[in-house]
């Protein structure tokens, strides 16, 4: 592929306004999202947003686009929530995949990301993608920063950048019953929980992303992962979420600026 440079497709799975506490803030949440990923130092990108009704932001970019999802709204169990994620993000898949990105990257809509991205897929375009074993945690709530080295992929979805080609979804597969959760199959999108091992299965090994990648936003109380609403209150912590407060770091400017990681307050 000399001479070809890599584009990164970013794809953000939104929740239903009927299946949240607070529409606004997920709307706050998910602008900060978009405009984090519209940050990238590398004009080679495209988003596609899937959603059941387009938020109301205050922000455009050329780049992204809106895929409004005609199934029923999930209800208040964590399954179905989950079930309508996987949904949006196949349907978002199988629209993106057509603007000729080379890589793909599942972002969720409350999450950060580096600008730094689509610059380093640009510059390898036939590598195999990326996980992210380095990454921040920021509390939404307290306004605190943790570092990840070493397992970040494993705690969220916004830790993979795979190669398109890996991606299976024919037709068939878009169209077929969505409550059917079989259909998510291997290779149609990596679940942090159990992708690497998955794809090592497939024969294909990701290489360890050489920087911090994403923040995963957490404490703000319209997370999907119960984890999230409760990772860093201080009593009752796991010791592996404890060893994390040594990772402590402070918001710098620079942390700021690379993961358009700005306070919500300012903005409204």
């Amino acid at each position: 592929m000399k001479g070809k440079k890599g584009k990164l497709l970013f794809v953000v799975p939104l929740a239903s306004p009927n299946a949240v506490s607070s529409w606004h803030q997920v709307e706050q949440l998910f602008e900060r999202t978009l405009r984090s990923i519209c940050g990238q130092t590398s004009p080679n990108f495209a988003v596609v947003v899937a959603c059941h009704e387009r938020p109301r932001i205050g922000f455009d970019h050329h780049a992204v686009q809106f895929l409004e999802v005609d199934k029923e709204v999930p209800g208040d169990d964590h399954e179905s929530r989950v079930l309508d994620r996987d949904i949006k993000i196949r349907l978002a898949l199988h629209r993106g995949l057509g603007c000729g990105a080379t890589h793909t990257m599942v972002v969720d809509a409350d999450d950060c990301v580096s600008c730094r991205l689509s610059e380093h897929v640009s510059r390898h375009p036939s590598a195999c993608g990326w996980y992210f074993k380095k990454g921040y945690f920021f509390s939404q709530h307290t306004g605190m920063l943790w570092l990840r080295t070493g397992d970040f992929h494993r705690w969220t979805g916004t830790s993979y950048i795979i190669r398109s080609d890996i991606y299976s979804m024919p037709e068939s597969l878009v169209a077929a019953d969505f409550a059917d959760t079989s259909l998510f199959g291997k290779t149609y999108y990596v679940r942090h929980s159990r992708g690497i091992s998955e794809l090592r299965e497939l024969g294909i090994r990701l290489r360890p992303l050489p920087f911090a990648g994403a923040v995963y936003v957490v404490d703000h109380g319209s997370n999907l992962g119960a984890v999230k609403e409760s990772v860093y209150h201080l009593k009752g912590l796991p010791f592996r979420i404890k060893q994390a407060i040594f990772n402590k770091r402070r918001l710098t400017n620079r942390i700021r600026t690379e993961f358009g990681l700005y306070d919500l307050a300012e903005a409204m």
